[in-house]
């Protein structure tokens, strides 16, 4: 198989990957407890794919999580302060959700 070839499957095996993870509530919880899970929590305030409910719930999770091993407050601030030069309505909007 040439490198072409091997691109073309690569390519679509992570668009199908993608298709199908639609990002929910229950993933928002879960990824309270996972070791990645503030990463994705941060990914998902920073992204339009998502709904500002969700986006607003998982800020929320971020405030709520209650671990030592991670600072959740810088990385909540860092999601905004990031969301904010981008779209400063919708931050305001998540921000508004959380009160």
């Amino acid at each position: 198989m040439g490198w072409t070839t091997k691109l073309v499957v690569f390519c679509s095996v992570i668009g199908l990957l993608l298709a199908g993870c639609k990002v929910d509530s229950d993933d928002v919880q879960q990824w309270k407890e996972t070791v990645k899970g503030p990463t994705r929590l941060r990914a998902v305030i920073g992204s339009d794919r998502y709904s500002p409910e969700l986006r607003t719930e998982a800020a929320l999770a971020i405030v709520e999580m209650d671990r030592n091993d991670i600072d959740a407050l810088s990385i909540l601030s860092k999601a905004f302060e990031e969301l904010q030069r981008r779209d400063r309505a919708i931050s305001e909007t998540i921000v508004g959700g959380m009160i």
